[in-house]
């Protein structure tokens, strides 16, 4: 009886036209939370294989009696990108039944069992972004007459613009991926939608406790992946500016800019090594670095998780043979010293005076993805 129940109520709210994307509603008040959740529904033979992104969905809250209340379903009321979200969720308990997609004037209703949705319960608190995890289901094929209806209800919809067609679909093979990769993906495009709204301190509360991870990168024009980062010894990174295959250097690789106009390193110097220094000791070297002009000041710098100590400083290039003053090159550099017990990891960009602001931001995009290893202990 539930089960025709909810059945009836998501057809009845399922129905109607391609609803736009509602305007972000502000926080009604403090106790109330936000519920993320993305789904993806894919077709189990060609030419239905094609991903489609769900563009609502659909909530049962666990009762008191633990449990879920398929006879009311909460639908979510706004889209951030690829994701379904619930603005001004009441602090509980919730798992999504039901999700819908459009394709070609269609839309299509896809249920989940109950066992799986019972296993995707999420709780929601006061003020708080939840992220219920992002699902893959493909369809389930429902018998040749269903098939030949559902024909005849496409062609109808492509027919008559303007008919009004839902259709049920069953779907299984479910995966639900909850990595802190995946959550920040879908944080960062909820952040984007509502940045100028009241949810953002909220949302920037939940990246702050992941470690403020950078927005994933994704490939794929139909089937989009996220970008792992590549581990190299201590370090793991993404090769954000794009300059080519990196040169092996001690401890570590760089990056040379095509045509000579920057590069940044990326090494790990332990002691023992050539040019390892205590760490005091470099600091210093790093605040005398430069020329006369130069601040000959640290700044901090916060990276995956770790704090840098960072200097910008001016250095003069002069031909062998040449005297003082005559085609000199002027060159900017910025280096930053990461701590590792004992060890200290070094990051720089060099590029001549009149380039070093050109390629600054992509530096910075670049230590966004770089990651430090912790070292093996010995087995």
């Amino acid at each position: 009886m539930r089960g025709l129940i909810l059945a009836g109520s998501l057809l009845f709210a399922a129905s109607g036209c391609r609803r736009p994307v509602p305007k972000a509603q502000q926080p009604s008040g403090d106790t109330l939370g936000v519920l993320i959740f993305g789904m993806t529904v894919r077709g189990r033979e060609f030419p239905s294989t094609a991903p489609h992104r769900v563009e609502t969905a659909y909530f049962a809250q666990v009762g008191y009696d633990g449990k879920l209340d398929f006879d009311a379903p909460i639908f979510s009321n706004y889209r951030a990108g690829d994701y379904v979200v619930l603005l001004n969720a009441p602090p509980g308990r919730y798992a999504p039944v039901a999700a819908a997609y459009y394709h070609r004037n269609v839309r299509y209703l896809v249920r989940l069992p109950p066992e799986l949705s019972e296993q995707w319960i999420t709780a929601v608190g006061p003020g708080r972004v939840a992220f219920v995890g992002d699902a893959l289901l493909r369809t389930e094929f429902e018998g040749v007459l269903a098939a030949i209806g559902n024909f005849f209800k496409n062609v109808g919809a492509f027919i008559v613009p303007f008919m009004e067609v839902t259709i049920p679909v069953d779907a299984g093979s479910p995966r639900l991926d909850k990595a802190p990769t995946d959550e920040a993906s879908a944080l960062h495009a909820a952040r984007r939608k509502l940045a100028k709204t009241m949810w953002r301190e909220n949302i920037d509360k939940r990246l702050a406790e992941l470690g403020n991870p950078p927005e994933p990168i994704l490939v794929g024009k139909i089937f989009k992946t996220i970008v792992p980062p590549t581990a190299v010894g201590r370090f793991a990174y993404i090769d954000t500016l794009k300059w080519g295959k990196p040169l092996k250097v001690t401890g570590g690789l760089e990056w040379r800019q095509p045509k000579g106009q920057a590069l940044v390193q990326v090494y790990l110097l332990d002691p023992g090594m050539p040019g390892y220094k205590p760490l005091d000791q470099y600091l210093v070297d790093m605040r005398a670095a430069g020329s006369p002009e130069d601040e000959h000041a640290l700044f901090t710098v916060g990276l995956a998780s770790k704090t840098a100590q960072g200097a910008r400083y001016t250095t003069y290039q002069y031909p062998e043979g040449k005297l003082t003053g005559s085609e000199v090159k002027v060159f900017e550099t910025e280096t930053l010293i990461v701590p590792d017990n004992d060890s200290f990891y070094l990051i720089r960009l060099r590029a001549p005076r009149e380039y070093f602001e050109k390629f600054h931001p992509a530096f910075r995009k670049f230590l966004a993805y770089l990651v430090f290893l912790p070292k093996e202990k010995p087995s």
